[in-house]
């Protein structure tokens, strides 16, 4: 009978520790890398699981410019329609491989002819009809996106700086969420055609995204004139990204990271972040900032997606990234370990 009692204690203390472990192991994220070998071929990865099959429109914008793709990418995402970038003169052979396999009814080429050339647009129609969504500027096209992609009175329009990337590629995801269109502005002044815009759509509220180094307090307060005015901003590019996730999503079960000192990974990645409802968090090549990182934690993730290659996000801050959303195992208080021995036997009741 002790021998019995003996191997039932040892089994469920071993069954006890099997389960926390388990638990314990069940817990930690996984990652992994949408790539190829170049921003083309990268955007035909991304193009491929945002739309496994066929496709009804497809958005095509310049991969050496980020203006026109920039304020694209909220539109695309909304829709879930793949975003591919192409060069100015010639289509990489890749993404004529993806227009032949997505087989879309429309491409919408995103932009003017100094950003898609005529002859561009031409070769496009060997694929599907064609049309283009251009404004005299980069601050005219986003809102002729705008008004494309969306409709009047949107809860919120989000405005991020035209001269520079870094603020609006984590907005792209928020715009398609909240159904609102990420729109461009000067540093010191709100350009005509986005003012004009607002004027007309009326957003419920409009959301600048950086610090005043990039967008000044007196674009803030001409914004004003047309819907009450709040900012999105962290000490940088990285905490300015994690500012935009936390004020977008309360729990992720996916993250996408990108780099945030180039722009063509984030661009084309963020009709599948929006698809995985995660938002897109940028990272050097070679770390992931604290700010990032506390923010992963938070979102408590279970994947984590890198786009673009070890170039643009290293194995290792892919990995360190997925450390941050595996959150720490605490050691529990041990306890008083019984110790297992000898005992009397039992004291025989005859007489």
């Amino acid at each position: 009978m002790r021998g019995r009692w003996l191997f039932r204690g040892v089994a469920g203390l071993t069954t006890a520790l099997l389960a926390v472990t388990g638990a314990t192991m069940a817990a930690a994220a996984t990652s992994e890398r949408v790539a190829g070998g170049d921003r083309y071929s990268t955007a035909v990865a991304v193009s491929k699981k945002v739309s496994p099959g066929v496709v009804g429109t497809v958005f095509v914008a310049n991969g050496d410019r980020y203006p026109d793709a920039l304020v694209a990418g909220s539109a695309a995402g909304a829709y879930g329609y793949p975003l591919l970038l192409t060069g100015r003169d010639a289509i990489p052979q890749p993404v004529r491989g993806e227009l032949e396999r997505l087989d879309p009814g429309v491409i919408v080429v995103i932009g003017g002819e100094d950003a898609v050339s005529g002859a561009v647009e031409e070769q496009l129609w060997d694929y599907a009809t064609v049309t283009r969504i251009e404004g005299k500027d980069r601050y005219s096209t986003a809102a002729q996106i705008s008004q494309w992609a969306f409709k009047p009175n949107p809860k919120v329009a989000y405005l991020a700086l035209g001269t520079s990337f870094p603020d609006a590629l984590s907005a792209g995801v928020a715009g398609a969420r909240n159904d609102g269109p990420v729109l461009l502005t000067a540093r010191n002044a709100l350009p005509p055609e986005t003012a004009q815009h607002l004027a007309d759509f009326t957003p419920d509220r409009i959301v600048i995204l950086g610090g005043p180094n990039a967008v000044t307090e007196k674009v803030a307060t001409e914004a004003a004139k047309y819907a009450p005015v709040s900012r999105l901003a962290g000490a940088d590019r990285f905490g300015t990204s994690a500012a935009i996730s936390e004020a977008t999503f309360t729990t992720a079960s996916t993250v996408v990271i990108a780099s945030g000192t180039t722009f063509p990974d984030a661009l084309s990645g963020t009709p599948l972040a929006a698809k995985l409802r995660a938002p897109v968090l940028l990272v050097n090549s070679d770390s992931v900032p604290a700010s990032i990182c506390t923010e992963i934690r938070r979102l408590a993730p279970t994947k984590v997606i890198g786009l673009g290659g070890a170039s643009a996000v290293s194995d290792a801050t892919l990995n360190r990234a997925r450390d941050c959303a595996t959150p720490p195992t605490m050691a529990p208080n041990p306890a008083p370990t019984p110790t297992v021995g000898p005992t009397a036997p039992p004291q025989s009741s005859g007489s």
